[in-house]
């Protein structure tokens, strides 16, 4: 099924504890009444951002003196929604002597550019004030400075080490910024610096530019804590009223009421239509929407937008699909796919790009080629830093720039294969040293009498959901999967219901990945909670998230491993274990025996196992060749054996009086071997494993750290026993919760017993197998 290790933050059968997620979400230490219901007050209380009094001054200097302003956007929903904020704003203010410029993706490319300075230069332009781009345009500042024109510099990228020679910067990431939160998009800082120019000249601030604002903040895939979280909170509402003319058109085109905006809405509805302009065909059709005023411009430029997005998917799932094609017939070893070609589309490369991110879950760039230079959008996976890549990369591509999770760059076609190498170099080597294994983040282990709408009520105080405050993930264990099966027209998307209730399981896009599945056994499900509303009725919704088997062998029970580990820790029982252990042929009572002969013994047999693993490898045979009279132990639980007509040991044999019939099955007939090394190697990966989490599930500890179900449950006596953790098991042996201990002396491992026992034990299994 999926492949992801599970961070569990919390487990609560119980309850949902909300004011346990409120403290480990709350950040910016708001108190509750601002998190949850801010005013237009709570902005602007982080600090100020170093620039802009700076800016305002400048501003208010070129309006008196009537001076020519050209605001200069980018073609995403960040700039073009930057863009009309800071129009917006100047119309407020009553002040038409100004200008906007939007580059063409396909022809300008990103950011400044010499010919459209020049050009605004002969246009008489006096001051330009970027949005959402500059940070990086030394050259093209120090242009427009030789050609008379000031630069305000909005931006919210980080830094470089050379900042632009302009007339001031306004970006929270510059040295000796005083506000507390730095992660604004370039729609927030405009935001911020229109508010303060029209306070600064007593004007009421818009409050359309507020709900832009918030389109863009969300659309740009920014952290929505702090300031960013008020600014989506706040325009939600203008949204749900209907506050811009176009923002209400695009809604009613796409199909939702403004009653059910959310910050999904803005990211998956508004924002990837306002981007489809600035993709394939020109960013200012979504600029004339957000300023249109008259209804039947406002109609005309939403269903163009409609239109061109239909398309973008369309182009995006042909750019897809043919990156895929291509990709699995390559040996993927390396841990970034590149895809490359002359067809794709340069403004749907990062939507491709994201596509192949979920699907192999490694870096991915996806590239257009052109008769001199392939461009390229990259996108990466959790701890991987693409701006660390583009700086290793820099010295052979013409541009290049980004964010941790999102990049883009253009080469030379030339050195297009020079760059692969050097990408793959750089990923592998990386990797090399820093250890990758996806993982799904679970905020709660809960129980199904949870999952009431209710509870969905009060989780959905917390929205807006996106980066940093992400939509709650939890997750059951132990669950089945009722009437699974396939929905939609192309039957592609998963289906079923939690057992014994009514709540539904969906997955989409999962025909393929799920395919194999065996839904007779029971699961453990990761997923966040939705509601669906169909004929009146309102119900649950579990939007699956990750999915694997639950742990359901019989050695899992606890009673059972405590019996087990009783017996272990015995220490005189595990020296008669290795003194009575002997060879075969020295005791005329054993006789050999193959495995297809193992059925064909008369009466009832008990066969003795050496350890666990091939306890529960026996145990599996029994149970699906329906072996009534076989029953397989556990050797140290000293089974009763009166009742049995024959005896079979693994390998080794221990010495029995009686008469019964005693059989070896030599352990080469079975393929379960696997060495053990000492007991104290894997206890202190465990032990490093717990600083991590506290809450970890067997699935993955035996995954990431190749440990065996009866090490990683000797592991916890043992640590347990030394006081060094305190380890309990809410949720049978699935789930283990440990809470390190404080520790003031060195623990002497030689004077514990329960590590004694264990090593030995462990060790004289080793040694049996090994002879």
């Amino acid at each position: 099924m999926f492949n992801n290790l599970w961070d569990i933050k919390a487990i609560n059968l119980d309850k949902l504890h909300l004011q346990e997620i409120f403290d480990q979400r709350n950040v910016y230490a708001f108190d509750e009444n601002k998190y949850f219901f801010p005013s237009i007050d709570a902005l602007g209380t982080e600090g100020t951002i170093l620039g802009i009094d700076k800016a305002v001054s400048r501003i208010n200097k070129a309006i008196k003196n009537n001076q020519k302003i050209c605001i200069y956007g980018d073609y995403d929903a960040d700039g073009t929604c930057s863009t009309a904020i800071l129009l917006k704003t100047f119309k407020a203010l009553g002040y038409e002597n100004v200008t906007h410029h939007i580059p063409s993706r396909l022809t300008e490319g990103y950011g400044l550019n010499n010919d459209a300075i020049n050009k605004l230069a002969s246009n008489d332009v006096k001051l330009i004030i970027t949005v959402d781009c500059g940070i990086t345009s030394v050259a093209e500042i120090d242009l427009a400075n030789s050609l008379g024109i000031d630069v305000i510099l909005t931006d919210h990228h980080h830094c470089p080490d050379v900042l632009p020679k302009a007339y001031c910067i306004v970006n929270p990431h510059q040295d000796g910024c005083p506000s507390k939160f730095k992660n604004f998009c370039g729609a927030g800082l405009a935001y911020k610096l229109g508010v303060s120019l029209l306070n600064s000249n007593t004007t009421a601030v818009p409050e359309e530019i507020l709900e832009i604002a918030s389109i863009a903040t969300v659309a740009d895939i920014v952290e929505l804590n702090g300031e960013n979280r008020i600014i989506v909170q706040l325009g939600l509402k203008l949204i749900k009223k209907g506050v811009n003319k176009g923002v209400d058109a695009l809604l009613k085109v796409a199909g939702v009421k403004n009653e059910n905006v959310d910050s999904r809405t803005l990211g998956f509805v508004i924002g990837p239509r306002l981007n489809s302009a600035g993709r394939i065909a020109h960013a200012d059709l979504a600029l004339n929407l957000l300023m249109a005023e008259d209804e039947e411009y406002v109609k005309k430029y939403a269903s163009e937008l409609n239109q061109l997005n239909a398309k973008r998917q369309s182009m995006g799932d042909e750019i897809y699909n043919d990156s895929v094609k291509k990709l699995d017939k390559e040996n993927l070893k390396s841990n970034i796919v590149i895809s490359s070609s002359k067809d794709y589309h340069i403004g749907i490369l990062g939507i491709a790009a994201s596509r192949l991110v979920e699907k192999y879950n490694k870096v991915a760039i996806v590239m257009a080629e052109t008769d001199k230079i392939a461009t390229g959008s990259l996108r990466s996976i959790e701890g991987f830093s693409i701006v660390d890549m583009l700086d290793y990369v820099k010295p052979i591509t013409l541009k290049s720039g980004g964010h941790e999770m999102a990049g883009g760059l253009s080469v030379s076609l030339d050195k297009l294969d020079l760059l692969k190498e050097k990408l793959i170099e750089y990923v592998d080597n990386f990797y090399s040293k820093n250890e990758y294994c996806p993982t799904k983040k679970i905020d709660l282990i809960t129980s199904v009498k949870n999952l009431t709408l209710d509870n969905f009520d009060s989780i959905s105080k917390f929205e807006p959901f996106g980066v940093g405050n992400e939509n709650f993930t939890f997750a059951l264990t132990d669950v089945k999967l009722s009437y699974p099966g396939y929905m939609g027209s192309d039957k592609t998307h998963f289906s079923a219901k939690i057992e014994d209730t009514n709540i539904r399981a969906i997955r989409f896009n999962a025909a393929q990945e799920l395919k194999d599945v065996d839904f007779s056994k029971k699961m453990d499900i990761a997923f966040s909670l939705n509601k669906n509303t169909y004929n009146g009725y309102t119900n649950l919704q579990l939007m699956i998230e990750d999915m694997n088997y639950s742990n359901e062998k019989e050695i899992h029970d606890n009673d059972e491993l405590k019996n087990i580990h009783d017996k272990i820790i015995d220490i005189e029982h595990v020296n008669q274990i290795v003194d009575d252990t002997i060879s075969d042929k020295n005791n005329d009572l054993i006789k050999k025996i193959s495995l297809n002969k193992l059925k064909k013994l008369k009466g009832k047999t008990a066969i003795y196992c050496y350890y666990l693993k091939e306890l529960e490898y026996i145990q599996e045979i029994i149970k699906l060749s329906g072996l009534e009279d076989i029953e397989a132990f556990f050797i140290p639980m000293e089974k009763e054996i009166e009742s049995f007509d024959n005896i079979v040991f693994l390998k080794n044999i221990l010495k029995l009086e009686g008469s019964k019939n005693i059989y070896q099955v030599p352990i080469k007939d079975f393929d379960i071997y696997q060495g053990y090394s000492d007991i104290r190697d894997k206890m202190l990966v465990m032990y490093q494993a717990y600083k991590t989490n506290e809450i970890v599930k067997l699935y993955d500890i035996l995954k990431k750290y190749n440990i065996l179900t009866d090490e990683f449950y000797a592991i916890n006596q043992i640590l347990n026993t030394c006081k060094l953790v305190d380890i309990s098991y809410p949720q049978g042996y699935n789930i283990a919760v440990a809470k390190l201990l404080k520790v003031n002396n060195k623990v002497d491992l030689a004077k514990n017993n329960t590590y004694q026992a264990y090593n030995k034990f462990f060790k004289m299994q080793r040694s049996s197998n090994e002879s």
